[in-house]
């Protein structure tokens, strides 16, 4: 009944928090915010962009990579990428990876823009 999973939920409540706390406190702690290198993200990226393209495995391991050393200044935006290469969706990855690499060029300073590789 609807009074007895409420009774259960409330008796959980405290235990379900501390559960959550310490979960929290276990939790490997995201890169530290670090000022973004654009041009070393820009060619990781690109360099993911020939592996998305060709469908190549390796491309998962440059996301962790990706993840790794620019997840603290661009976690936000790595995250939908590395859920498309999770899913093996590289198509969808790729567009992502796309729309990053434009956004990153953008910041660059006028005459140090990167262009995304073309395909062969």
């Amino acid at each position: 009944t609807a009074g007895r999973v409420g009774a259960v939920i409330a008796a959980a409540g405290p235990g379900l928090s501390a559960l959550v706390e310490a979960l929290r406190a276990a939790e490997p702690s995201a890169a530290p915010a670090t000022p973004l290198d654009p041009a070393a993200a820009l060619a990781a990226l690109r360099a993911m962009t020939e592996q998305l393209r060709n469908a190549d495995m390796a491309a998962t391991d440059a996301m962790s990579a990706l993840r790794r050393q620019f997840g603290g200044s661009l976690g936000p935006r790595l995250q939908p990428m590395d859920e498309a290469i999770g899913t093996l969706d590289f198509e969808h990855a790729l567009r992502l990876c796309g729309e990053l690499i434009g956004e990153l060029d953008r910041r660059q300073p006028a005459g140090m823009t990167c262009q995304p590789s073309k395909p062969a």
